[in-house]
């Protein structure tokens, strides 16, 4: 993932401040975080929350 955050800066398609790494480690626990919250509340609001702060996290750049 951090290769991957790391690739789409490089190429001007995702902008996002840090380190790829770190950011790739962020998203992961957020994620896993989200992923056992929606299987506890049976809910996919948590994922849908983690979903929509991921993408305020990485945006596409401002053109």
């Amino acid at each position: 993932l951090g290769d991957a955050l790391e690739k789409g800066r490089q190429e001007g398609s995702l902008a996002f401040d840090g380190e790829a790494m770190t950011l790739s480690q962020v998203l992961y626990s957020l994620w896993l975080g989200a992923n056992l919250q929606a299987k506890i509340t049976r809910s996919a609001r948590p994922l849908e929350s983690a979903l929509a702060h991921a993408k305020q996290i990485i945006a596409a750049p401002a053109v």
